[in-house]
């Protein structure tokens, strides 16, 4: 259900076939995608078949589905504005890589525990690690690659955590805990 507040409080329920006909994970994820200035809502199956939908605002009429090609379980997904406008997508795999769609390409995280992609700053993007560190890496669309260039370790003094949270401000400051 979306509630949308335009003057008055106005309800919408979107996603309700594709949810019904879906197994597994949902992941969800609201950015601009095509470029209006308003936020689509991106949703995810993330089951044995990975199948995505996009409703697209303000009346988030529905794209139509499409399947991800890739066998790798998707443990965090992320959408980096680029120079032509649109939004690139940066799938982070259970196996310890990172995939872009558009280019059709794998790159290997080099890092163990890879958790969750945090946020990004121009062509540099966060990929925090379950032990708390956090990795820079450079995205290179003119020759379509990824490359890690710098390592941020944790300064917990425990290692004895089950959950990490963060908090990522638009000034490549993080507030990991």
């Amino acid at each position: 259900v979306i509630i949308d507040y335009r003057g008055e409080l106005n309800t919408k329920v979107i996603a309700k076939k594709f949810l019904e006909n879906n197994v597994g994970p949902i992941e969800l994820r609201t950015k601009d995608l095509n470029n209006d200035g308003r936020s689509d809502i991106y949703i995810l199956s993330n089951g044995a078949i990975k199948e995505e939908k996009i409703y697209y605002a303000p009346e988030f009429k529905p794209s139509e589905s499409k399947i991800i090609n890739i066998k790798e379980k998707i443990r965090d997904l992320y959408f980096i504005s680029n120079t032509e406008g649109t939004a690139l997508k940066i799938l982070l795999l259970k196996n310890e890589t990172l995939y872009v769609e558009k280019w059709e390409k794998y790159f290997p995280t080099e890092e163990r525990g890879s958790y969750k992609i945090i946020g990004h700053n121009e062509k540099d993007f966060f990929v925090l690690t379950k032990k708390g560190d956090i990795f820079t890496y450079n995205i290179d669309e003119n020759n379509k690659n990824i490359k890690k260039t710098k390592k941020t370790p944790s300064s917990f003094t425990t290692q004895q955590f089950n959950n990490i949270e963060h908090l990522f401000f638009g000034n490549n400051q993080v507030l990991v805990s």
